[in-house]
């Protein structure tokens, strides 16, 4: 998990001299005591939509590199397939993004056009499955590049396929 210290610079720098913690995200240098809780949030705030960002982008830059060795898949019913057979490694979905329908056992999707006691939403339900699985799950807004260019799921796969 990244790490936000709430220092002032001089103690921030005692903490890296004894600290050595890799996901070091950033220091608020502010005095911990004498900050509102109003601001140090407005401040998490910020760093926290900066490494999302940073992790979109890692995740994108990935994306394109393996689309050539057949190691992306962007289509649901391909991803359900391949999840249930262990292939994902990463799993990008839309946080707003419903599709109702139900997903067998063996990943097979079948689409409905509305909810009902055996349609249920498709893209929540692969999502279960692939934190049951420990595939790493990237949920993305609507108004975000990612989305935009990849749809509702998008994948990195295991090996090619």
């Amino acid at each position: 998990m990244p790490l936000v210290v709430v220092a002032t610079q001089d103690h921030y720098g005692e903490y890296r001299a004894l600290n050595t913690y890799p996901m070091l995200a950033a220091n608020i240098e502010r005095s911990p005591t004498d900050t509102p809780h109003a601001t140090v949030l407005d401040a998490l705030d910020a760093i926290e939509l900066d490494q999302r960002r940073k992790r979109l982008e890692r995740w994108e830059e990935t994306y394109k590199d393996r689309r050539n060795d057949r190691r992306t898949v962007s289509e649901t019913q391909q991803i359900s397939r391949l999840l249930a057979g262990g292939q994902i490694e990463t799993l990008l979905v839309s946080q707003d993004a419903v599709k109702h329908g139900s997903v067998g056992k063996d990943g097979t999707v079948a689409f409905a056009e509305r909810p009902g006691p055996e349609a249920y939403d498709v893209y929540d339900d692969i999502v279960r499955r692939a934190l049951d699985t420990g595939v790493a799950v990237l949920p993305v807004r609507s108004d975000e590049a990612a989305f935009a260019s990849l749809g509702p799921l998008a994948a990195t796969l295991r090996w090619p396929q």
